[in-house]
């Protein structure tokens, strides 16, 4: 299931109705940690998430995408959902049971890049001084996209006239690293492992899977 709206809501499908892709993990460490989940057109559960949401086309443009999103300047977010921030609330249009889910974009920077079996991951620190809000665990974040983006303000405008620039998923976040600290440190796949390994991979399974359903 999944949440597309502020309301309580739900979308769901049943399991035997998907098919996914995914990695062979090795280790705890440095996994390799990603999946492509093929949703169904039927029963129209995409239809109804194409009503609420956009989608993030990875196939367009890969490679530029991928050298932008590597790319040292600007700055990162990951985004995700935190379990610790899942909350009961109460009943809410027919619903008896509701939960609520919070979603975070966390800012910070690569401070560590890496390079491990053929996939690049990304290490993004937090600091708990600066932030004391912080949440304990970053449980719940993973498989939450990592982006990079810049902030553009014209050399005539004031502070706080900053505006979006372009942005570009720069991999997917997996591991918490020294949770317990005043930095933690969570762990994302690159934007290599992203456009240059999966990419490619998940485009031949599709092809495969396609042929053997004829």
């Amino acid at each position: 299931m999944t949440s597309v709206s502020e309301r309580a809501n739900t979308v769901a499908v049943e399991m035997r109705h998907l098919t996914w892709w995914t990695t062979t993990r090795q280790t705890d460490e440095w996994g390799p940690d990603l999946a492509f989940i093929r949703l169904p057109e039927s029963a129209g559960f995409t239809r109804q998430l194409r009503a609420s949401k956009s989608f993030y086309n990875l196939t367009l443009d890969p490679k530029n995408r991928m050298e932008e999103a590597l790319d040292s300047s600007g700055f990162m977010a990951f985004v995700g959902y935190v379990a610790e921030q899942i909350t009961d609330a109460p009943p809410e249009s027919g619903f008896p049971d509701v939960r609520r889910i919070q979603g975070y974009a966390f800012l910070t920077g690569p401070e560590k890049y890496h390079v491990q079996n053929g996939f690049d991951y990304v290490d993004v620190g937090c600091n708990r001084v600066l932030c004391p809000t912080m949440p304990k665990s970053f449980g719940g974040v993973s498989g939450g996209g990592l982006w990079r983006f810049d902030v553009l303000r014209d050399v005539h405008e004031k502070a706080g006239q900053e505006r979006l620039g372009k942005s570009y998923l720069a991999g997917v976040v997996f591991l918490q690293i020294a949770i317990d600290t005043y930095t933690p440190t969570v762990r994302g796949h690159g934007a290599r492992s992203i456009y240059g390994v999966c990419l490619p991979a998940i485009k031949a399974w599709l092809k495969s899977s396609n042929s053997s359903a004829k």
